[in-house]
């Protein structure tokens, strides 16, 4: 269904047709409507502060999400998917775990978090977390760069001696020319001169950058 579940709030009366409880509380009946995304959010976020979660989400998941962030933020949600029914929800996630915590322990974290997330934040009923994991990352991922730095070795793999953009940078550099071209188009709709001019300019910056590395792999070839 497009909308999780919906939780009436009608207040009971007692058998005199009096308000039961305190006198104070709300009389008033209504509905209140929890939308998926929400609950994929409330997942994301529980999951992320597990330890032993490195990242969510698969490769190409994560390589859109860098330009989404770039561009308007982090996606909380990003590799979450949730089914809701009326009575419970089922949360489907995909994590990078993170080397050397143990896969199974980070798992039953990930399903206690999130459990007890939505449980307790949205009131909703758990029924099942299943977890995916499809990628491990190693500390040393981060500092290989800066220990080679320091030792004097440059660390050789292919292209990248030849200082070429890593794939993150690509994506950066992507990101920043759709971002000038969305400032750009904004600023013309709503007639400002600063949008524009600062959609002109961060599109301008992406291409330097891309000029550069084309004239790098002229020379190399």
């Amino acid at each position: 269904m497009p909308l999780s579940r919906a939780l009436r709030g009608i207040s009971d009366r007692d058998s005199s047709g009096g308000a039961s409880g305190d006198e104070s509380a709300d009389l008033q009946g209504g509905q209140t409507v929890i939308s998926d995304s929400v609950v994929a959010k409330v997942a994301g976020v529980a999951a992320r502060g597990v330890t032993g979660v490195h990242s969510l989400g698969s490769a190409p998941a994560r390589a859109f999400g860098a330009i989404r962030e770039a561009l308007s933020g982090t996606d909380l949600s990003q590799g979450v998917s949730v089914t809701v029914s009326d009575s419970d929800v089922v949360v489907d996630i995909v994590i990078v775990a993170e080397y050397p915590t143990p896969v199974q322990q980070i798992a039953a974290d990930v399903r206690a978090s999130i459990t007890r997330a939505i449980e307790d934040f949205l009131g909703l009923g758990v029924s099942a977390v299943n977890v995916t994991i499809n990628d491990v990352h190693h500390p040393s991922e981060d500092d290989q760069t800066s220990r080679a730095t320091a030792s004097g070795t440059p660390r050789e793999t292919p292209r990248e001696s030849d200082n070429t953009m890593s794939a993150s940078d690509k994506i950066k550099n992507t990101a920043e020319d759709l971002k000038g071209k969305a400032n750009e188009a904004i600023g013309k709709a709503t007639n400002d001169d600063s949008k524009v001019a600062e959609g002109r300019a961060e599109q301008a910056s992406a291409s330097a950058k891309k000029a550069g590395e084309n004239i790098k792999d002229v020379f190399k070839d």
